[in-house]
């Protein structure tokens, strides 16, 4: 029972909002059966884990129907008819938390029902209110022209007054919805060019780039940044990638939260790929971008942050030593992580601090005290607790042993994550045997010189590899200590 639909449904329930669903349930108008409302006032006792021995289903079965032998097609019946209440309530939610939503759905009401003067009335109020909001995108240009055709074409209307002027206006709001919707489509196929290698052929995309690129900045100034984003997307450049930046701090607040969302990610994405080639500049322009998000709550969905999201703001703001911001944004957004690996996400965080710091010891009892099933969490806490246990063996020898320990121990436990891919193994792998060389070098003094190099060319070519940077550092530091020395 707790991996059907109706679950599902009910874990997606904010705590008021599954309060207030038993209300809704106890309408007539939307409920007529009396088992959904006591299913409901079954399961409330189990919101928002849905777990133990209660949510069996004959457990439950026996609870709505005491006289009856268990029937799976019965209950599940009931399950069924629940969550179909569950989706009406969705659509009601939806409707009360967007008011243009409901006055579209009057309109139209309306409309069918020959209310001529109550049509025309809504329609322009709305059409005068769409044309304050700050955003103009691909929903907003469709809406305005289904709103004026809607009009236009009701039977009632009359339609031999400045009737050029509506047309090309319905004409415009048509080309700015096609434009818009495949400049987004394209930058998408282009970025999934770039990951996947695969060729695909655009059609009509110069012809909305065009009707975009002679628009009148002074009519349409937000969409300008349009201009600057397939440009972006297309050139992949850092002239570019400033441009963009600045043009979006600028006009964010004309665009919706999902247009601010996917200009943010293509932002983000492009800082990544800049770090992934060593370019560690970038990690500050990651970080300026994430606060700005963060601000502004784009990078919330649903009102939650993505766990492994938040511990690489911890990782980059920890490396970039912006302890305090980091410690501080850790304990703030702890709240918006799914219960389930919120725990674990902080102390990854937190031991992240604690490494960069340079509190080994401390990062490494951290992430000792960490308990969960998620791969993700577990690769990320034996690989930093190998890296603490490095720099502890690199300041003191007496170490050693407890690396090499700590090394096969690790290299064990990526071995048994069947889940991982070849790929992904391999780069855990690598991390795990370069750091156990670099060891090796500093405690046998024999070749030293030749192991370096060979190692230096190792890590260089090999472009999968976790903590790859880190790597670099320690093995340059190794190579200065080598010169100091003097020895092998």
């Amino acid at each position: 029972m707790d991996n059907s639909k109706l679950i599902r449904l009910l874990k997606a329930l904010q705590p008021d909002e599954f309060r207030r669903l038993g209300k809704f349930l106890r309408s007539p108008y939307n409920n007529a059966n009396p088992k959904v409302v006591a299913l409901y006032d079954y399961l409330r006792r189990f919101y928002p884990v849905f777990g133990g021995v209660g949510m069996k289903k004959e457990r439950a079965f026996s609870k709505l129907f005491p006289d009856q032998p268990f029937n799976n097609k019965s209950l599940g019946n009931l399950m069924s008819e629940f969550s179909l209440r569950v989706e009406d309530y969705f659509v009601a939610l939806e409707i009360k938390e967007d008011q243009t939503v409901r006055q579209r759905m009057l309109i139209q009401a309306f409309g069918r029902r020959n209310l001529y003067q109550n049509f025309e009335k809504h329609t322009h109020a709305l059409i005068n209110k769409m044309g304050t909001l700050p955003y103009r995108d691909k929903q907003y240009f469709y809406e305005l022209m289904e709103l004026r055709a809607n009009y236009y074409f009701h039977p009632s209307t009359h339609k031999y007054s400045n009737t050029t002027t509506k047309i090309a206006t319905m004409m415009t709001n048509l080309d700015l919805f096609f434009a818009l919707s495949k400049l987004d489509l394209s930058m998408e196929m282009m970025e999934w060019k770039r990951i996947s290698g695969e060729h695909f052929e655009v059609q009509l995309l110069e012809e909305a780039k065009a009707i975009i690129n002679n628009l009148p900045e002074e009519e349409h100034p937000a969409l300008s940044i349009y201009r600057e984003l397939i440009e972006f997307v297309e050139t992949q450049t850092e002239e570019n990638f400033f441009k963009l930046k600045a043009a979006f701090i600028a006009d964010q607040e004309h665009f919706t939260e999902t247009n601010q969302q996917s200009i943010l990610q293509k932002l983000l994405n492009f800082t990544s790929r800049q770090i992934a080639k060593g370019k560690i500049s970038y990690y500050k322009q990651y970080l300026d971008l994430i606060k700005r998000g963060l601000q502004s709550r784009i990078l919330l969905e649903s009102g939650q942050l993505n766990d492994t999201l938040y511990t690489n703001i911890a990782v980059v703001g920890s490396l970039l030593r912006e302890f305090n911001w980091t410690r501080r944004f850790l304990n703030q957004y702890e709240e918006y992580i799914q219960s389930d690996c919120r725990k674990a996400a902080k102390t990854v965080g937190l031991a992240q601090i604690h490494f960069h710091q340079q509190d080994y010891h401390k990062s490494i009892e951290l992430l000792l005290t960490i308990k969960t099933t998620k791969t993700d969490y577990l690769l990320r806490a034996r690989s930093l607790s190998l890296r603490s246990y490095y720099e502890l063996f690199v300041n003191d020898y007496s170490y050693y042993e407890m690396l090499e320990y700590e090394t096969k121990s690790y290299e064990r436990f990526i071995k048994r994550k069947a889940l991982l891919t070849d790929q992904r193994l391999k780069a855990y792998q690598n991390l795990g045997s370069f750091a156990r060389h670099m060891a090796r070098i500093y405690i046998n003094p024999n070749k030293r010189r030749q192991k370096i190099e060979k190692l230096r060319q190792e890590i260089n070519k090999e472009h999968i590899v976790v903590a790859k940077r880190w790597l670099l550092q320690k093995l340059e530091a190794l190579i200065d200590w080598h010169t100091k020395n003097k020895v092998g």
